[in-house]
């Protein structure tokens, strides 16, 4: 599963393009990989081309907890997930209501569509 990625310096955005099949380990390696190096104040994956997942709800759950492990490096900002495939869409909704109840200094958003988030993240 190639990840990519790209920052949108305009609104201090890293994009993560996640294509073809979803596996633990290399999500795992691109979350540390960016919170450990410089990062963005605003993150967005995009799982609208994900084919296959190869991933457990429990290693999704450990995947998005990462933001909140390295949310005093990271500080705040805006986290958006963009899926349309049921098992990310509702994970990640799940995620964010549990980033609310727990009072996280970013906020996390899902969507259906890039666009969405975009005008989202321009909000701010």
């Amino acid at each position: 599963m190639p990840i990519t990625s790209r920052i949108d310096k305009n609104r201090d955005l890293t994009i993560f393009i996640v294509t073809g099949r979803l596996s633990y380990d290399e999500v795992m390696t691109e979350v540390e990989a960016f919170y450990k190096g410089e990062t963005t104040k605003h993150v967005l994956w995009d799982f609208l081309k994900t084919t296959e997942r190869q991933i457990t709800v429990e290693q999704a759950e450990k995947i998005l907890s990462l933001k909140q492990r390295y949310e005093g490096e990271s500080g705040s900002g805006k986290t958006a997930v963009v899926a349309h495939e049921r098992f990310f869409y509702g994970l990640s909704r799940t995620f964010a209501m549990q980033s609310n109840l727990l009072k996280a200094r970013y906020t996390v958003m899902v969507f259906s569509s890039r666009d969405t988030a975009y005008k989202w993240f321009d909000e701010s």
